[in-house]
């Protein structure tokens, strides 16, 4: 819903019709032209709209009227201020009093927008209550899923540790928003867990999830860029795709699908001892999980 400066919200039917009859009005004033007998805009007979006219003393009125509705429109639609189902507080009430489950799932959705924030304490009331119900782990799982998603998008580094515990969840559908949280908000240290992932986890939406949280982590370890290397010669086009663009987010660089390109490009600034133990590239037997 469009807001105004002064934080106002409009109707968008309200700025509408306004935005018409200001036109029309505008096109009152400029009688020289032939008007369409399309716009009919509230209270205008039709016969004003047909053929030419000029400013008398009867189209003044008219032009009056028009004027006056499209600025009562816009009062209208500007009369409140912003709704209390839209703020950070009430989605806050919504989650620690609401028994519907859905309408709690919908409140952790709408906190991950900035602009439900009236300021930085608000924001970090939020975000402390996100981490307490991740924590204790009662909401369902998409619920949880889905705090994981916000806590990456308000981008907190408040959240890491318990975004880190997440990322090893028995459950998938939490490990995968973990990780692309965790690579929001993680620290470069971080990329070591996300490569563990990578490797090792057994659902392909993890690993996927984990590479591409290594791009936005951008780890200058040498290290992990081996990783994403050898990612690119996966067996799974998921890993290779997703490696590639980890390489590039990572890098800056854009020396294509090919291992040999990066890895000539990269070696250079690796340690010679520096190998990626227990990184490695397993078969789906190997994984631990």
């Amino acid at each position: 819903m469009p807001r105004s400066k002064c934080g106002l919200h409009a109707h968008p039917l309200y700025l509408s019709i306004a935005m018409d009859n200001v036109r029309l009005t505008r096109l009152l004033i400029l009688s020289s032209m032939e008007l369409p007998t399309t716009l009919r805009p509230l209270g205008i007979p039709k016969e004003f709209l047909r053929g030419r006219f000029v400013m008398d003393d009867a189209t003044y009125p008219l032009i009056r009227k028009s004027f006056l509705l499209s600025l009562g429109l816009v009062l209208v639609g500007c009369s409140s201020l912003r709704s209390p189902a839209t703020t950070a507080a009430s989605h806050l009430k919504i989650i620690t009093q609401d028994a519907d489950p859905n309408k709690r799932y919908a409140a952790y959705a709408k906190l991950a927008t900035p602009s439900v924030y009236d300021n930085d304490r608000q924001k970090g009331e939020a975000v402390k209550t996100l981490i307490d119900e991740l924590t204790k782990a009662r909401e369902p799982l998409a619920t949880r899923a889905q705090i994981c998603r916000t806590l990456g998008e308000l981008r907190d580094t408040s959240a890491r540790e318990v975004i880190i515990s997440a990322t090893g969840d028995p459950n998938p559908v939490i490990r995968v928003e973990a990780c692309r949280a965790l690579g929001k908000i993680g620290k470069s240290e971080d990329a070591t867990i996300l490569a563990r992932i990578m490797n090792l986890d057994q659902e392909p939406d993890c690993r996927v999830a984990a590479v591409d949280a290594l791009g936005l982590l951008k780890s200058q370890d040498p290290r992990i860029h081996s990783v994403l290397v050898m990612g690119l010669e996966h067996e799974e086009p998921s890993i290779r795709y997703a490696s590639y663009q980890a390489l590039k987010a990572t890098t800056g660089k854009d020396l294509g699908i090919e291992a040999k390109a990066w890895s000539q490009y990269l070696e250079p600034k690796a340690d010679p001892e520096t190998k990626p133990a227990g990184l490695k590239n397993e078969s789906h037997g190997q994984r631990a999980r």
